[in-house]
């Protein structure tokens, strides 16, 4: 039998969010527009969310990866463990076109980060088949340029294994000097249903320091499991059945 702790239940049931809302004015300290702050609090408060961020945006014109840029600071949060979920007033409150959004939402959904909409949901994402559409295609592109950085970065190690004699690429994980026990203990937490954050949030909690900085992230427990392997395979199924 599997015995739960209370910080164990606790971590189940706390849903962190980054809110990402429009700004109420056009200079770079503008604040929060305070409709759309009211609206994303609400939800939360409603839907048992805790808000640890909120990131206000003056342009949303467009798709802006640039450092520094709003959405960016919101994706940081995430990939920082410090948020498991991108919450917005509506899908359409997302920065850039249609397909802008719909590839952010790819990349959100190949990372295991919910998008949440307040107004909507979270279903008008579903209903339009153009979108659906749209989401397909953008995830289709994102595999591809997976597949063909692979092959650059293939062809890359070979031609340096080649020159220098020498094999490139960090080891698997699990194969460092002490790795072998985390890795087990990683697994078996898995093996629980336990999900990328909670796992990382239990291994800092332990003490327990990863191969690489200070404390472990959603996204490298995600690809010490495979995450990106098993995400691009159920890709590759969907392609062969369309």
């Amino acid at each position: 039998m599997n015995i739960l702790t209370i910080r164990d239940i606790l971590q189940s049931m706390v849903r962190r969010a980054v809110a990402y809302v429009k700004a109420e004015g056009t200079e770079t300290d503008s604040p929060p527009d305070p409709e759309e702050l009211r609206v994303v609090r609400e939800y939360a408060q409603e839907h048992g969310y805790t808000v640890t961020k909120v990131v206000s945006d003056q342009n949303r014109s467009g798709l802006d990866l640039r450092t520094g840029a709003p959405i960016v600071q919101a994706l940081e949060t995430l990939f920082s463990n410090d948020a498991e979920v991108l919450l917005a007033p509506a899908l359409s409150s997302l920065p850039g076109d249609v397909f802008d959004q719909e590839a952010l939402l790819a990349h959100l959904q190949e990372y295991g980060f919910p998008f949440v909409a307040a107004i909507d949901d979270g279903t008008l994402q579903h209903k339009s088949e153009n979108r659906a559409l749209l989401r397909q295609f953008a995830a289709r592109t994102i595999l591809y340029g997976n597949r063909l950085e692979a092959i650059r970065l293939g062809v890359a190690r070979r031609v340096a294994t080649n020159t220098r004699g020498t094999r490139q690429g960090p080891r698997p994980y699990g194969e460092g000097a002490g790795e072998a026990p985390i890795l087990n203990r990683i697994k078996e937490l898995w093996s629980k249903g336990t999900g990328y954050a909670p796992i990382a949030n239990q291994l800092n909690a332990e003490g327990i320091k990863p191969r690489r900085g200070k404390k472990w992230y959603p996204t490298t427990i995600a690809n010490i499991l495979g995450a990106r392997d098993r995400a691009r395979a159920r890709q590759r199924a969907r392609m062969r059945r369309s």
